[in-house]
């Protein structure tokens, strides 16, 4: 672990991934793709705040541009390593995990009966159609709630800012998956409260 702690993780009853970049390796062009379909490449602005901003047609069209972007990238995505094995630890541990992603539901679908069968994410599944979407706590909220535990028991990892800041509000334990492309991240946020560089870090912070 990049960022170790005298103290191993407290057993969790939940953990809530992120999808792109955490459950599946970074395809970061991909947001830049998105930014440039919407003409925002030099803005500084939320890509689902601009979507809020638009009219409904002018909405439709660009949720369609988003669409497709997302699409042609599903198709080349890779899980990344030790992801069913991960899955398969917290199982035997019965221990709740579920998907709270940005992005619509068939990447989801598609991660799922291309690269992770037999992996079943307990409900709910967040995507983008919740909203306010991460960087707010509320979708990780709605995970707790529904599933009955306190934020204190529950664990949010990821790979970006906006997962940190939703895990942080959301009085989550914070885990970040470091990679090539989010070295920033360590820096910007020094309250992460883990740090590791794949997911036989996290099985070993979860062992009891």
């Amino acid at each position: 672990m990049i960022k170790p702690k005298p103290f191993k993780l407290r057993p969790p009853q939940g953990v809530v991934f992120d999808m792109d970049g955490t459950l599946t390796r970074p395809q970061t062009q991909m947001f830049t793709d998105m930014r440039r379909a919407l003409q925002i490449e030099h803005v500084k602005i939320d890509v689902l705040d601009h979507l809020a901003t638009l009219s409904d047609d002018d909405k439709q069209l660009a949720e369609e541009k988003l669409a497709q972007i997302e699409e042609s990238y599903m198709l080349k995505t890779e899980p990344t390593v030790g992801v069913m094995e991960l899955f398969q630890f917290l199982s035997r541990k019965n221990i709740k995990y579920t998907v709270c992603t940005r992005n619509l539901i068939k990447p989801v679908l598609h991660l799922l009966e291309t690269h992770l069968k037999g992996v079943e994410f307990c409900e709910p599944v967040v995507t983008r159609s919740f909203r306010p979407a991460k960087p707010a706590a509320d979708p990780l909220l709605h995970i707790a709630a529904t599933w009955g535990f306190q934020p204190k028991d529950m664990v949010m990892v990821g790979d970006s800012r906006d997962d940190m800041l939703a895990g942080l509000a959301a009085g989550f334990t914070t885990v970040l998956l470091r990679h090539e492309d989010n070295a920033k991240v360590v820096d910007d946020f020094p309250q992460i409260d883990y740090v590791i560089r794949d997911f036989h870090e996290l099985i070993e912070l979860l062992e009891d």
